[in-house]
């Protein structure tokens, strides 16, 4: 179950919906680079990884009202909360599709 809600807005207070099997919480990259050495190999650097390094990409099924006020928050927010099956995070709604009853959402972790 994933729910999104506007931090500060009263345009829409918040959408609640069920996820697909399809939707990726762990879709990373750590901070990490590869700089190649003059003798033929390689420095690694493993700076780490925090929650702001993190993408969902969630699909649902969604009906027309909660698609509106889905497009809403996306339209009208820069910041929203979302709570899911990997905790609650602040962040963006970074691109949003809807089509024929089914959205794909990229959500961009800020913390």
């Amino acid at each position: 179950m994933v729910s999104i809600t506007a931090i500060e807005s009263k345009t829409v207070d918040g959408v609640i919906f069920n996820e697909l099997a399809t939707s990726v919480f762990r879709d990373t990259n750590p901070r990490v680079t590869r700089t190649p050495t003059l003798d033929g190999g390689a420095v690694i650097d493993h700076r780490g990884f925090i929650d702001g390094d993190r993408i969902f990409k969630i699909e649902a099924a969604l009906d027309e009202a909660t698609t509106e006020a889905l497009w809403t928050l996306y339209r009208n927010e820069t910041i929203v909360h979302i709570s899911c099956v990997e905790g609650f995070f602040t962040g963006t709604l970074a691109k949003l599709k809807a089509d024929g009853g089914r959205i794909t959402l990229i959500f961009w972790v800020k913390e």
